[in-house]
């Protein structure tokens, strides 16, 4: 399995649309785009992919966040040394979203989504810097971040991921597997994943297993046969046997 992301499936195709979009926006301080997802569907690994490829500082919200712990995050995220008050921290951070011009990533936004002294010091931020801001947080979040209307103008876009199809399962095998499989196992591995990325993920490693011994030859739905691939305990729907 090669340890790499693959940017061809639709969720991260929605993400950077949506970035394209945020950039095209008209009121300037309208630069937030919120990006939701339940557990196990890429989001955290779209958001460290794009920060690594565009040298965009991410930071991982906490649940119990506090200005002064948000800010010394966000300095660590942008390399630089933490000060010892929110306000020089806040002044180092914000010279430096200047000078950069790059995108504030901040993954898991739910947990400050109702704690709104830290929403407005990022709102405060992104506004004096003209800084775009990527906020990623749980299915839901919106309807939270809704209550905020001073933060929730500010979101210009929202991207929603879903779970992956046929050709999303065909786009991750093409670039992270070493062995081919037929479109009959990619319709078995969509049943028994239920498009769920993680789950999907987790298949690969198993379909190497069978592969392996097949010596280049794709591996098909009966050659998985009863075989489980998920390690949810569940397995979807019924079979298609062809």
């Amino acid at each position: 399995m090669k340890k790499i992301f693959c940017r061809d499936v639709g969720n991260a195709q929605m993400f950077l649309d949506g970035i394209q979009q945020l950039k095209e926006r008209g009121a300037v301080e309208a630069s937030w785009m919120l990006v939701q997802a339940e557990p196990g569907q890429g989001k955290s690994n779209t958001m460290e992919w794009y920060s690594v490829q565009n040298d965009a500082p991410l930071v991982r919200c906490k649940a119990g966040w506090s200005v002064p712990w948000a800010l010394r995050d966000i300095a660590l995220a942008l390399e630089l040394e933490p000060k010892h008050s929110a306000k020089a921290n806040f002044d180092l951070i914000l010279s430096e979203l200047v000078m950069r011009e790059t995108i504030l990533m901040i993954d898991e936004v739910n947990h400050a989504a109702k704690t709104l002294k830290v929403l407005e010091t990022l709102r405060d931020l992104t506004d004096m810097s003209q800084t775009m801001l990527i906020a990623a947080g749980h299915k839901g979040t919106a309807m939270t971040l809704k209550a905020h209307k001073q933060i929730y103008s500010r979101i210009t876009k929202f991207v929603e991921f879903s779970g992956a199809n046929e050709d999303d399962i065909k786009a991750v095998y093409t670039a992270m597997s070493d062995v081919p499989v037929s479109d009959c196992a990619v319709t078995e591995i969509l049943r028994q994943t239920g498009g769920h990325y993680r789950e999907v993920m987790n298949t690969i490693v198993r379909i190497e297993q069978m592969g392996r011994r097949l010596k280049g030859k794709p591996v098909t739905a009966e050659i998985i046969g009863e075989k489980r691939l998920t390690n949810d305990g569940q397995v979807r729907g019924l079979r298609v046997v062809k």
